[in-house]
């Protein structure tokens, strides 16, 4: 199971395409608040990790903020 610091240090990182595919390499459930289904690097890719309290904000593929909730 994956920490919180590691996620977060990973989100920096990479686009919203791959945090996606992280998330699933890595068993870690994704909420979709608002996404582009045929492209994730388009407008918003805004995700909650509920396990792990975090919502995750992409626009265009570059990460806006993470937040705890």
């Amino acid at each position: 199971m994956k920490t919180i610091n590691e996620i977060k240090e990973f989100a920096t990182t990479t686009d919203a395409v791959g945090f996606e595919k992280y998330c699933e390499a890595n068993n870690i459930d994704v909420t979709w608040l608002d996404v582009t289904l045929t492209n994730y690097n388009e407008e918003y890719y805004n995700v909650e990790l509920p396990k792990y309290g975090l919502e995750v904000i992409y626009y265009n593929g570059e990460l806006e903020e993470i937040n705890e909730f």
